[in-house]
């Protein structure tokens, strides 16, 4: 399955972490936290 959106991306102590929006969650098998295999793009931004 893919999904794609745009979000932004949020650090938690070592830990980046995304808001997926609600029309993108809604096809996830889960409404709470998932672990997720994804590419980023990035744009104008460093992250390490």
């Amino acid at each position: 399955m893919s999904i794609f959106f745009e979000a932004i991306l949020s650090n938690i102590e070592s830990r980046k972490v995304i808001k997926i929006p609600l029309n993108s969650s809604e096809k996830l098998p889960s409404r709470g936290m998932v672990m997720i295999q994804g590419t980023m793009k990035y744009q104008n931004q460093v992250c390490s």
